[in-house]
């Protein structure tokens, strides 16, 4: 049995009745509605992990300048199927996508429709104001039986990959589906931008609704902001970096294997945090970064070994990674406000006899324009080359214990500002 007709044969007259007659939040001309039809997301959940994917009879082509520029960036190479209709009332109108399935138990659907870019920057100048609603919905959102009551804000790493081709998030949230603080499938609603690049597309902004379910682990609850003193820090980790980087050194032969984290700083609200006082913290926190990963032996990459090294120029690096990034990645390598680039070469037994090093790169940016409350951000990527790439001899348990003592770090940095 296929998808659709399998959906069609669980939705009673009543059912569809009641989903479409749900009242919905709508302000600043966002309307927060998704996440808390609790019947439509259980069946599609549940027709992701009962009968996927659908058969070609249930494809057709990409028509608008939106759906063409995702399927020749990626999409048709991926294999997407753009269904014919809507599997469920809660996403009639949206236009909906499905790659084939990566393995016998992970699958994917993701849902977008017309939005507007003036409605978002709305949405984000009044955030200070829509808090209590936001959490109203978040609460609906947790009830659903499905769910494993831990809907919360979602994140810009967790932008399916497939919008990630054609759009940039914006503001989102997220509902772990299922039983328990870990999860395998995860139901999200949110809204990105349009790259205005796209040749004769005249949508500014898409809302999205996207289904995973199946996939090896998906973190209960993306990590929420955790205010410290008069900051709220958000920590948001991405493993998807890796085919990125590993694209930027793919020319030269060299294996490599990355992770990326970052640190999002925001004020608590109310509090008053002057740009200077935001960009002394920012600065400081980046002193702070290098000067841990100093103590374990990294040290930085002058521009003139990086010149001899590459025939480029180091300040040219965030420009040249964010080249190969789909769109809706660039944001975290876009308006650098410092850049360092870190090797380890030795004392790890990866790099015995030069047969493979750690690098580290580390940008901060400058504060979000249009979110108030927004007072810059570090990126952060970690990456081994050669025989520090392979998961051997804690390679890449290395990684990831960097990734943790730096996040414990700008927590206790930030507890004292």
């Amino acid at each position: 049995m296929n998808f659709i007709s399998w959906l069609s044969g669980r939705l009673p007259l009543a059912a569809a009745s009641l989903v479409l007659l749900q009242p919905s939040l709508t302000f600043a001309q966002i309307d927060l509605k998704g996440l808390d039809a609790c019947g439509d997301i259980a069946r599609v959940v549940s027709a992701l992990e009962n009968s996927w994917p659908p058969s070609g009879s249930y494809c057709r082509e990409a028509s608008s300048s939106l759906e063409k520029a995702l399927m020749d960036r990626g999409g048709r190479q991926a294999g997407v199927c753009i269904l014919k209709a809507a599997p469920v009332p809660l996403l009639e109108g949206f236009t909906c996508i499905a790659p084939p399935s990566r393995d016998a138990r992970t699958s994917v659907l993701d849902c977008f429709r017309r939005s507007k870019v003036e409605e978002i920057e709305a949405y984000k100048r009044d955030y200070e104001k829509l808090v209590i609603k936001e959490n109203a919905y978040l609460a609906v959102a947790s009830a659903c039986k499905s769910s494993n009551g831990s809907a919360t804000h979602s994140t810009g790493t967790l932008l399916p990959p497939l919008l990630a081709f054609i759009t940039k998030f914006e503001l989102g949230f997220a509902s772990p589906q299922g039983k328990g603080r870990t999860s395998n499938s995860l139901v999200q609603h949110g809204f990105a931008s349009v790259d205005p690049s796209i040749r004769g597309n005249t949508v500014s902004a898409i809302e999205y609704i996207s289904f995973l379910t199946g996939a090896k682990e998906v973190q209960a609850a993306p990590r929420q902001g955790r205010e410290t003193g008069r900051w709220v820090l958000r920590v948001d980790v991405d493993g998807e970096v890796n085919n990125h980087v590993a694209a930027l050194s793919g020319s030269a032969g060299v294996p490599v294997w990355a992770q990326f984290v970052s640190f999002d700083l925001s004020s608590v609200s109310g509090s008053r945090i002057s740009s200077s006082d935001a960009n002394r913290v920012v600065d400081g926190l980046m002193r702070h970064i290098i000067s841990s990963l100093r103590s374990e032996g990294f040290r930085a990459m002058s521009n003139e070994e990086y010149e001899a090294a590459t025939g480029g120029s180091k300040s040219d690096l965030p420009r040249k990674i964010m080249a190969l990034q789909p769109y809706g990645r660039r944001q975290y390598f876009a308006n650098p406000r410092e850049v360092e680039l870190m090797m380890l070469l030795s004392t790890r037994p990866c790099t015995n006899d030069d047969r493979g090093a750690y690098g580290a790169l580390a940008i901060s940016q400058e504060p979000e324009v249009l979110t108030r409350l927004h007072q810059g951000s570090i990126s952060l990527v970690l990456y081994g080359l050669g025989d520090c790439s392979r998961n051997v001899q804690g390679s890449r348990a290395f990684i990831r214990e960097l990734i943790g003592q730096t996040t414990d770090l700008v927590s206790s940095y930030l507890e004292k500002r």
